[in-house]
């Protein structure tokens, strides 16, 4: 599993990424994928991040999973957060190291 964020002075770009075998499109897509089970995790996010100004694309294949979040930032919330602009924090087990 790969986790990063990049900020930027405008916007924070969020991405996590699997290396497993990938969602079934009805999942993307927020459908219901049998008759006992929603999935609303998903379009959760994605509704808050819409509401955010934001945008939440999801790319799947047979190499994984890939969710990316972009988040406009005020001037000077990726300061505060301690995140310069232009830098990629990398996050996997062994914690965030820059990159």
């Amino acid at each position: 599993m790969e986790v990063r964020l990049q900020a930027s002075e405008h916007q924070a770009v969020f991405t996590v990424r699997d290396f497993g075998r990938g969602m079934p499109a009805e999942l993307i897509q927020g459908s219901r994928i049998n008759e006992n089970y929603f999935g609303v995790g998903l379009s959760g996010m994605r509704e808050r991040v819409n509401d955010l100004g934001g945008s939440f694309e999801i790319q799947s294949g047979g190499d994984g999973t890939t969710i990316t979040v972009s988040i406009p930032l005020a001037a000077d919330t990726s300061e505060k957060l301690g995140l310069a602009p232009g830098r990629i924090g990398l996050v996997n087990r062994d914690g965030l190291r820059p990159q």
